[in-house]
């Protein structure tokens, strides 16, 4: 298993024009031209990539092709105040982008890997 867990700030969604790579992990030996190891072009060495599309979504890519796309859920609201009885809250999927006052922005990934199941 492993867990990587980061927070991005992202600028306003007018300021962004294409995907913005947020994270990836390449393999690559040491006859590879490493300089361009980060250009969201380069994809020869990729294994996974996070990505946010303009839509506003996050998208995981595989290296296999395989592709997963945020999608809203329903979850109740964590609070000890909360009544078991609240309606459950929607998180529409979408980051946050910068407000034209300045605020917002601030983002959290969290993705879990695990190989249970595999071989």
């Amino acid at each position: 298993r492993c867990t990587l867990e980061f927070w991005y700030q992202l600028p306003k969604a007018s300021d962004v024009s294409g995907e913005i790579v947020l994270a990836r992990r390449t393999l690559a030996s040491e006859d590879d031209d490493l300089s361009k190891l980060c250009a969201a072009s380069e994809t020869d060495s990729l294994l996974w990539e996070v990505v946010v599309l303009p839509s506003g979504r996050l998208e995981f890519r595989a290296s296999g092709g395989a592709t997963l796309l945020s999608e809203p859920t329903k979850h109740l609201q964590s609070s000890a105040l909360s009544s078991i009885t609240e309606s459950p809250k929607t998180n529409d999927g979408l980051v946050s982008w910068k407000r034209e006052d300045g605020l917002g922005g601030g983002n959290h990934v969290c993705l879990n890997f695990s190989s249970k199941g595999q071989g």
